[in-house]
């Protein structure tokens, strides 16, 4: 995922799923809302990884003059058997190993694959 600089993501949740950031390159913020009523706010920078947990609204902001690159784990991949998910999973948006190597190879992290 790559945030330019002044964008950010929309706060949302994924109740079927639960993610895994690592920050490539760039920095900025994490708003986290977990379902307890618990706020957190943090930030972000290279080699951080970040564990958003299901069913905790998140938003990922890059307050920097350099689009923040994060490489994103999912798991489970889709929806877990028997739940209705009202928003695509990201396998389904970004389910392409050669994406996924070119994006580490560019980072210097073509040794995860």
């Amino acid at each position: 995922m790559i945030i330019e600089p002044g964008n950010y993501t929309h706060l949302h949740a994924h109740e079927d799923t639960e993610q895994l950031y690592y920050v490539i390159s760039g920095r900025g913020q994490a708003v986290f809302n977990y379902p307890d009523g618990r706020k957190e706010e943090f930030g972000m920078q290279p080699e951080d990884v970040v564990y958003v947990p299901r069913n905790t609204k998140h938003q990922i902001f890059c307050d920097q003059e350099k689009a923040l690159m994060v490489f994103l784990w999912e798991s489970p991949r889709g929806s877990l058997p028997g739940t209705i998910t009202t928003e695509q999973s990201w396998s389904y948006r970004v389910n392409n190993r050669e994406v996924a190597q070119a994006l580490l190879a560019g980072a210097g992290l073509a040794h995860i694959f």
